[in-house]
């Protein structure tokens, strides 16, 4: 698991850059990371990681939702 989370944070990255040049795929890649570190949360019952992952990724939901509304 702990290469899953060094993984993660490059993954993490990647999302940050893309954010930055405008892509529309940065809030799918910030979405992943949220879900592998709120599963991460989960199995270590870290309460605030849980918690964070979770608003990170309702935030991101709501911008992938944005993104398709717009797409379609």
């Amino acid at each position: 698991m702990k290469t899953l989370i060094k993984i993660n944070a490059w993954v993490l990255v990647l999302g940050a850059i893309l954010t930055i040049i405008n892509n529309p795929l940065g809030p799918f890649v910030f979405f992943y990371t949220c879900v592998i570190g709120l599963i991460d949360g989960i199995k270590q019952n870290n309460f605030n990681s849980i918690l964070v992952n979770s608003a990170l990724g309702a935030m991101n939901t709501y911008y992938i939702i944005i993104f398709l509304k717009e797409l379609f």
